[in-house]
């Protein structure tokens, strides 16, 4: 005997919704973990109050790295747009709700379409203070993942790590005892470029010394002003 309709619709429907609901779980996990970045139209929040940016709101900085040129231009807010190899993409920092070895800066791991095979980004943005030159100078001279900072003598720094699919672009401004400094040795003023003239802040309101401290809690409205925003 032939099975009627709602026989065929009372079989199929709970494995329907077994596979809707664990689509539902797959897709919202990818999201979160930036898997899916490249779907998501690229938003221009605000940036909180007490977060610590470098680059100012429309400024553009052109990086001569050992492995190629690379431009990122500031949004209005989070967003910043990376353009290298005749090709661009963009990403929506998030704010950080903690010091991150100094940092309270902006930061995003996600994935975009891929561009001369780069998936995957990694970015960090943020200001970095030291109580003598020759911290800074000490810290600058590090080499992670075997790759140099790209620094000037007023503190503005880069640092460009490009693999077969992955880029780390990290964007630091160094401050003496809460000032710009005016020398640093080592330093390539002709690598870093800002070309519209513009210039980041004179100073910061970070703490000295805390670049090698993990992770130290700040203000609840950190996160109480991102939510708002």
């Amino acid at each position: 005997m032939p099975l009627t309709s709602q026989q065929k619709f009372i079989m199929i429907a709970p494995p329907v919704a077994i596979l809707t609901v664990l689509a539902c779980i797959w897709s919202y996990l990818f999201i979160f973990s930036g898997y899916l970045d490249f779907l998501i139209p690229v938003k221009d929040r605000p940036i909180p109050s007490l977060n610590e940016p470098v680059l100012k709101p429309g400024m553009k900085l052109l990086v001569h790295g050992p492995t190629g040129d690379i431009t990122i231009l500031a949004g209005a807010g989070r967003k910043r747009t990376f353009d290298w190899d005749n090709g661009s993409r963009s990403a929506e920092l998030d704010p950080r709700m903690k010091r991150w070895h100094g940092n309270l800066g902006l930061y995003r791991d996600g994935h975009w379409f891929p561009h001369r095979g780069i998936g995957h980004y990694l970015v960090e943005e943020g200001q970095l203070n030291f109580s003598s030159v020759e911290k800074a100078e000490e810290y600058l001279s590090r080499t992670p993942a075997c790759v140099g900072f790209i620094y000037r003598n007023d503190g503005l720094t880069a640092w460009i790590s490009k693999q077969k699919d992955h880029i780390s672009v990290d964007i630091l401004q160094v401050y003496v005892n809460g000032v710009k400094p005016r020398r640093l040795n080592g330093a390539q003023d002709d690598k870093l470029l800002l070309p519209l003239g513009e210039c980041t802040a004179e100073s910061t309101n970070a703490p000295a010394d805390l670049n090698d401290i993990q992770e130290m809690e700040v203000s609840h409205e950190v996160s109480k002003s991102d939510h708002t925003n």
